[in-house]
């Protein structure tokens, strides 16, 4: 009796859809992962997953891709000290004031930290258009 080994799932890859993007060689629009779009910002190129030709984005387009990146990484930022420093506080209220005061400041933290972690990042409203790596190819921004 032989025994199945079991194969590991392929991970999901988180998808970047601040972005749309086409791929300059098969003219089609193509779907890429999160961490694709930090290699197009940093001047690497990645491999269209319809046509599998190496592609890259140009130098305005990878200005735009850091801007959405530097968005996205900077917003939990200002979250961790503002958590610390009203948590902190409200610890000290209930302490040596009030209990009651000490719940509304905590339910007033807890929205504010709510609304600061959800706040929308930049999108890019053109479609990037990847260039060929091998060759150039004239790309027409829609």
């Amino acid at each position: 009796m032989t025994r199945q080994v079991d194969q590991e799932p392929e991970t999901e890859l988180l998808k970047f859809s601040y972005a749309d993007f086409k791929c300059c060689a098969c003219k089609r629009q193509i779907s890429i992962s999160l961490e694709e779009s930090f290699l197009l910002a940093n001047d690497n190129s990645i491999k269209c997953p319809l046509c599998q030709v190496s592609v890259k984005a140009g130098p305005y387009d990878q200005a735009d891709l850091k801007k959405v990146h530097k968005c996205l990484g900077g917003s939990g930022g200002f979250i961790i000290p503002f958590a610390a420093v009203w948590f902190s506080v409200s610890l000290m209220v209930a302490l040596f004031v009030n209990t009651q005061i000490s719940v509304l400041m905590t339910s007033v933290g807890l929205l504010i930290s709510y609304a600061l972690n959800n706040s929308t990042p930049v999108t890019i409203d053109v479609a990037i258009q990847l260039d060929p790596v091998e060759s150039t190819c004239k790309t027409e921004r829609s």
